[in-house]
């Protein structure tokens, strides 16, 4: 889930527009990474908490959550799995592109530690029995 953000804060884009944010999303980071001597992996159909894996030699692994955002604010949604991963797993950052959608998108990197401290619930969900 990607997050459109305005002025007026944030709100869900439509999912095409989602599509396209994650995508230029995921390209840029996986660049950037490649750039740097990682080698990088897609791993985000495995729902693992993470979207790209980094491996470099002499290199701790890295676990990057991507996060595409068509606005310059700082500011998108994490799923439960996400949040768990950031406070479970010192490997996991979540690197941020903002102005996705822009001439000159920019790239924030967190640490789990960050997003987790900076993180606020925003929603809930009602399960009156277990198993639904």
């Amino acid at each position: 889930m990607e997050v459109t953000l305005g002025d007026t804060g944030a709100a869900f884009g439509d999912p095409l527009t989602n599509a396209v944010v994650e995508g230029i999303a995921m390209n840029v980071v996986m660049a950037h990474y490649e750039e740097r001597g990682w080698s990088v992996s897609d791993v985000s159909d495995r729902k693992c908490g993470w979207d790209v894996t980094c491996t470099a030699p002499g290199r701790s692994e890295l676990h990057l959550e991507v996060k595409g955002i068509s606005g310059a604010r700082l500011r998108f949604v994490l799923t439960a799995n996400e949040y768990r991963t950031a406070a479970a797993d010192s490997a996991w950052r979540l690197v941020a592109v903002t102005d996705a959608l822009g001439n000159r998108p920019a790239i924030t990197e967190l640490t789990g530690a960050e997003v987790v401290a900076g993180s606020r619930p925003m929603t809930y969900q009602y399960c009156p029995t277990a198993g639904e």
